[in-house]
């Protein structure tokens, strides 16, 4: 089985407050993970969430979402996007 991840829920698990559906998201993604499930976003996902926790940051600079982000591009494959020209 491939599950695909949005920028929704990439966010979602980016998100350093581990508390309600943050935790329940990165508990089925352990779930998944554990089953044997093959998780990918994909490039721009990364981007779009990326860009989001960089203007956030600006805010709170002691928020650590990048890193939590970096982090899930050890364990979930990220796809590029391809022209069709």
């Amino acid at each position: 089985m491939i599950v695909f991840i949005d920028s929704g829920v990439l966010g979602i698990l980016a998100n350093p407050n581990k508390f309600g559906e943050a935790n329940d998201c990165e508990q089925w993604l352990y779930r998944l993970l554990s089953q044997g499930v093959y998780v990918c976003s994909s490039e721009l996902c990364d981007y779009e969430v990326r860009r989001s926790l960089v203007l956030a940051s600006q805010k709170k600079p002691e928020l650590n979402s990048i890193q939590n982000l970096d982090e899930l591009r050890e364990i979930i494959c990220f796809l590029q996007q391809i022209s069709g020209k």
